[in-house]
């Protein structure tokens, strides 16, 4: 996982309308200290690890314009939460540390400046580099 700095995609919204079925956030942060990174076969075990069930998102009566809404909502719900007292830390996003993976698609969100800064044309609303295929 890229870290809480990446902005969410639309497909849970997209999934749970076409189903007619609520979203049940879930946010879970900590799990980086369990599993080395670099990813090896060691485990540390006596980590915290904090996990956090948010309210029922309803989102099969909405219409499509409102699916991005619902999603930037829902979204900030769950940074909230990750970020907020008494939950463990997240594993933050460090494109020098963790890489930018040039051929995956994901977008920086602009909430987090430092991130936003390092990688603008990753930002959610910048513009994407045109490549010219030959």
């Amino acid at each position: 996982m890229l870290g809480i700095e990446i902005a969410f995609r639309s497909g849970a919204v997209r999934l749970a309308r076409g189903l007619g079925v609520p979203i049940l956030p879930v946010v879970v942060s900590g799990t980086h200290r369990v599993w080395e990174h670099p990813f090896s076969p060691r485990l540390r075990f006596g980590q915290r690890v904090s996990l956090t069930v948010l309210d029922p998102v309803e989102v099969g009566g909405i219409g499509r314009a409102e699916m991005e809404e619902c999603n930037l909502r829902l979204e900030a719900a769950m940074k909230r939460a990750a970020l907020g007292p008494g939950h463990a830390a997240p594993r933050r996003y460090e494109p020098v540390r963790d890489g930018t993976w040039d051929a995956y698609d994901f977008v920086v969100d602009p909430a987090f400046g430092e991130v936003a800064r390092k990688l603008p044309h990753r930002v959610r609303g910048a513009r994407a580099p045109r490549v010219t295929v030959r």
